[in-house]
């Protein structure tokens, strides 16, 4: 009589050679990251373990005459679960990774970049254009955070108030407030409320008109960069 081989053993076999792979490419990708080898050790051990424990619940399962019902549905769920941890270890895996590269990689953005000086030392008078209140704090917080740390001046120039549910008022209370937060002085932050560029799904927008506005901001308070978000 033949013998025939086991799917649960085949299935654990098989996971414990993915996590030997897995564990040595993420080894690798770590260390080309410039990480310590102790660091790799740290960051790929933990991950690898969980891993190997997930194939613990499809290991020798006890027989379907040797469990009641309810036993079957926990040992079911278990082992539905000890895959679901070894999926999440992985996509954690590669997150801390690709975090641990953007940290170490020399493309960063470096702490005093040239295009923010125009010489002498002389800082920026930047301008961000966002479309509606709260844009600022949604899109452009870091860039605000980054700019008020190189001492550069900035300006914000809102195109509408966002009273598309009828609260407009509200909105433009709310980012006065938001910059005052983030550092930004007041009398450098306007909200237009133009008739022609009001907010709403069925809205259009006349180009012509935008960067008619924008220029005059430009002009008035001798902009040397402007920053949108789309």
């Amino acid at each position: 009589m033949p013998i025939l081989e086991s799917p649960t053993l085949d299935a654990t076999s098989s996971v414990v050679q993915t996590s030997f792979l897995f564990r040595s490419g993420l080894k690798r990708v770590i260390h080309n990251s410039m990480l310590s080898e102790s660091h790799c050790e740290q960051i790929v051990d933990p991950f690898c373990s969980l891993l190997l424990s997930s194939c613990t619940a499809a290991r020798d399962p006890p027989s379907e005459r040797d469990r009641p019902d309810k036993i079957s549905a926990i040992f079911n769920f278990h082992q539905r679960m000890s895959w679901l941890l070894a999926a999440v270890a992985a996509v954690i895996s590669f997150w801390v990774i690709s975090l641990a590269r953007i940290l170490s990689s020399s493309s960063c953005v470096p702490s005093d970049p040239g295009f923010l000086h125009s010489g002498f030392g002389k800082r920026r008078n930047v301008l961000l254009v966002i479309a509606h209140p709260d844009d600022e704090s949604m899109f452009f917080t870091p860039t605000i955070l980054f700019l008020k740390y190189g001492g550069h001046n900035i300006h914000i120039l809102c195109m509408s108030t966002g009273n598309a549910d009828g609260v407009g008022n509200t909105r433009k209370d709310e980012i006065y407030r938001a910059c005052s937060i983030l550092k930004v002085p007041l009398q450098q932050v306007k909200v237009l409320d133009h008739p022609g560029l009001q907010d709403g799904f069925n809205e259009t927008w006349d180009l012509g008109l935008l960067a008619k506005l924008i220029q005059n901001e430009v002009r008035v308070w001798n902009i040397d960069l402007v920053s949108l978000f789309n």
